[in-house]
C-alpha cells in the first residue's frame, strides 16, 4: 500500500499498529507531514516499509515497539524517542536534515545492523539507554554519535559499529558507553569526550578499536574526563594514528590510560596540558586493526608531534604526585578503600592545580567502580551518601576554594545522570553565577544550553546560556557543540565562530552583564576599535560611586571584566563605560 499524506497530517497511534510494506510520504518536500506517532501506551511494529518527506518518520512518546527492515528518508528526524522503548533493527535512516535517530529523557533504545547516512547527525542521545551493535554510521554532516548522560554503570555497550566520514565521529559530554570492534577512521574529525568515563574496550576483554585519521586530534579528553583504553595488561589493542596534530589530548584536569596501544610508530604522538596526563606504556609494534584510515598515512602526524610525549616524563615528582599514582594503582587494583583514603588527604590538603581536582575525580571514579562490584549485596546506599556528603562538603568550602567549582561539577553531572533536571539546572547555574570565565563555567554552560535545547525546548534560555558561550568562549569545542544543538551546521558555526573571534572591532560596544541578575560575580565585556583612556565604573541607583573597575590606556580589542559585589547590598546598579568620545550605561541587579 502507498499512502500520501497532505501537509500538516499525521497517523497518531493510541492502541497498535502493524504495518508491513508500505509506503508513508509526502508531497515530496521534507517535513511536509508529521509522521507516525505511538503516543503514551501504544505499541507496533513497522516492517519492510518506507516513510519519506515527514517531520519526524516515527516516535515513540512514552510508548514501545519494532521498526525493521525499513527506509526512513528526506524528513527532519528519522525516528524520534522521548521516553520510549524501540528495536530499530536492519534500517535504512540516511537524508533527514536533523537527526537519523534522537533518543531522550529516559528512552530505551536498541540499534542494530542499520545503516544511518547523509543525515545532520547519525545519532543523538540525551539521558536515554541506547545500544548500538553492527551499524553502519556514515557521511553525517555534525556528529556519527552525539551523547550526553550515559551512566557508567549501566554497562551499554556500543559494538562493531563503523563510522567513517561524519564531521565529528562521536562527542560525548557526561557519556560513559562501553565501545569495542569499531572501526571509527577517515571522520573529519575524532573524538571529543567532555566530562565523561569513557571506556574504549570491553570488561575483561580488549578493545580492538580503530581511531585513525582525521585532520584534527583523534582523541581528546576534556573537562574532568577519565578514559580508559588499556592499563599494563589489560584492555588495549585498540589503533591510534593519522592525524595532521597530536593523535591523542589531555586536557583541564583529565586523564586517559591508553597502554597497549598501536599508534603507527614506536612512538605516541600525544599531548596533555600541565593538569592532566596519558599513559603510553607497552606500545604494540602491529596493528591489530588493519585495514583502517584509507585517507592519510600512519606517519602524517608523528614526525610534528614526537616530542608531545615528554610532557609526561616529569608526571611523577613530588609527595602528591607519588600519593596520587599510588592510589591510581591501588584503586585500579580493585582496593578501594586503600585508594580513597589516599586521595582524601590529596582532596583535605593544601590544593594543587594539577592534583587536587585529579585526586577528586579518581575518587569519583572509584567510588562508582566500588558501587558497580557491591550493587548484588545491596551495599550501595552507603556509597551513594558517601559520595554526595563528600561533593557537597567539599562544594560549600570557603568563598575562593579552589576545588569548590569541581565537586559542583560532579554534584550537577549526577544529578543529571539521576534524571534530576531540577538539581543539574541549579548546581549549574552556582557555577555559572559564582566561577565565570573557567572550564567549569564552560561546561555548565553547555549543560544548561542542551538541556533547553533537547528536553524543555525552550529556546529562548537555551539562546540565553549560547550567548554567553559564544562571548566568553568563541573557540572551544562546546561553543560550537552548543551552536549544532541549537540547530545550525558544525561548518557554517565554525567560520562564523572564527570569524567572530578573530576579527577587529569596528564599534564601541558594552555588553549586556552575564549573569543578570547575578549573585555574588557578574562579568562585563566591552569592546574598542581604537586605542584610548577607558574607565568603567560601577554606581548605586542613587548615583554614588562604588567600584572603579577599570581605569586606564586601552589598545584596540575586546575586554572582559568580572565584577565581584560580596560587599555590597542587594539593589539596581548602574555600569558605566567611558572611551575617548563614547559613554554607554547599563544596569544590573544584584540579588543575595
Amino acid at each position: 500500500a502507498v499512502i500520501t499524506f497532505s501537509s500538516g497530517r499525521r497517523i497518531s497511534v493510541n492502541g497498535n499498529l502493524w504495518a508491513n510494506g508500505s509506503t508513508f510520504q509526502g508531497n515530496g518536500t521534507r517535513g511536509s507531514w508529521l509522521g507516525i506517532s505511538f503516543n503514551s501506551g501504544s505499541t507496533g511494529s513497522i516492517q519492510s516499509s518506507t516513510i519519506t518527506d515527514a517531520q519526524n518518520g516515527i516516535s515513540f512518546l512514552g510508548s514501545s515497539g519494532s521498526v525493521q527492515s525499513s527506509t526512513i528518508t528526506n524528513g527532519v528526524i528519522g525516528v524520534y524517542m522521548n521516553n520510549g522503548t524501540a528495536t530499530i533493527q536492519g534500517n535504512t535512516i540516511t537524508n533527514n536534515s536533523s537527526y537519523g535517530i534522537s533518543s531522550v529523557n529516559g528512552s530505551n533504545l536498541t540499534v542494530t545492523n542499520c545503516t544511518i547516512s547523509n543525515n545532520g547527525t547519525g545519532i543523538t542521545t540525551y539521558s536515554s539507554f541506547p545500544t548500538i551493535t553492527g551499524c553502519s554510521i556514515l557521511n553525517n554532516t555534525n556528529y556519527g554519535i552525539n551523547a550526553n548522560n550515559i551512566s557508567y554503570w549501566d554497562y551499554l555497550y556500543w559494538l562493531n559499529n563503523t563510522l567513517h566520514g561524519n564531521g565529528y565521529a562521536m562527542v560525548f559530554n557526561n557519556a560513559s558507553p562501553w565501545i569495542g570492534h569499531c572501526d571509527i577512521s577517515d571522520n573529519y574529525h575524532g573524538v571529543v569526550i567532555n566530562s565523561s568515563m569513557t571506556n574504549f574496550s570491553i570488561p575483561e576483554e580488549r578493545g580492538y578499536n580503530s581511531i585513525s585519521c582525521s585532520i584534527t586530534p583523534l582523541f581528546k579528553a576534556d573537562n574532568s574526563s577519565t578514559i580508559f583504553m588499556g592499563y599494563w595488561s589489560q584492555g588495549g589493542y585498540n589503533s591510534v594514528f593519522g592525524s595532521e596534530l597530536p593523535d591523542m589530548e589531555a586536557r583541564n584536569n583529565s586523564g586517559i590510560w591508553a597502554d597497549n596501544t598501536y599508534w603507527g610508530s614506536s612512538q605516541p604522538a600525544v599531548y596533555a596540558d600541565g593538569t592532566s596526563w596519558i599513559t603510553t606504556r607497552n606500545p604494540l609494534t602491529y596493528d591489530p586493526n588493519p585495514g583502517s584510515c584509507s585517507g592519510y598515512s600512519a606517519q602524517s602526524s608523528l614526525a610534528i608531534n614526537a616530542s608531545a610525549t615528554k610532557i609526561n616524563a616529569s608526571a611523577i615528582q613530588g609527595d602528591i604526585a607519588t600519593k596520587y599514582w599510588e592510589a591510581l594503582s591501588n584503586g585500579r587494583g580493585g582496593n578501594f578503600q586503600k585508594a580513597k583514603g589516599s586521595l582524601l588527604s590529596i582532596i583535605d590538603g593544601e590544593f594543587d592545580h594539577k592534583y587536587s581536582p585529579l585526586a577528586l575525580l579518581a575518587f569519583y571514579e572509584f567510588t562508582l567502580n566500588e558501587k558497580n562490584t557491591k550493587n548484588q549485596s545491596g551495599l550501595t546506599d552507603s556509597l551513594n551518601t558517601g559520595l554526595n556528603d563528600l561533593l557537597t562538603k567539599v562544594s560549600k568550602r570557603a568563598k575562593g576554594d579552589s576545588l569548590s567549582p569541581y565537586a559542583l561539577r560532579f554534584l550537577a553531572r549526577e544529578a543529571a545522570l539521576a534524571h534530576n533536571a531540577r538539581g543539574m539546572i541549579s548546581y549549574n547555574n552556582e557555577l555559572v553565577a559564582n566561577y565565570p570565565n573557567s572550564s567549569n563555567e564552560l561546561s555548565a554552560l553547555y549543560d544548561l544550553t542542551t538541556h533547553y535545547a533537547e528536553i524543555e525546548q525552550d529556546f529562548t534560555k537555551a539562546d540565553q546560556y549560547y550567548s554567553r558561550m559564544v562571548t566568553a568562549y568563541p573557540k572551544e569545542d562546546l561553543t560550537l557543540f552548543a551552536g549544532i544543538n541549537l540547530g545550525g551546521s558544525q561548518a557554517s558555526l565554525k567560520q562564523v565562530m572564527l570569524t567572530d573571534a578573530d576579527q577587529l572591532p569596528i564599534d564601541y560596544d558594552l555588553s549586556n552583564a552575564f549573569p543578570n541578575p547575578f549573585n555574588p560575580i557578574t562579568t562585563i565585556t566591552y569592546q574598542l576599535p581604537k586605542e584610548g583612556l577607558v574607565t568603567l565604573k560601577i554606581y548605586d541607583i542613587l548615583g554614588n560611586e562604588v567600584r572603579t573597575l577599570v581605569n586606564e590606556q586601552k589598545e584596540m580589542g575586546k575586554y572582559t571584566v568580572q565584577f565581584d559585589a560580596s560587599s555590597l547590598a542587594s539593589g539596581m546598579y548602574i555600569y558605566r563605560l567611558r572611551a575617548n568620545d563614547y559613554t554607554s550605561t547599563k544596569k544590573m541587579l544584584l540579588l543575595k
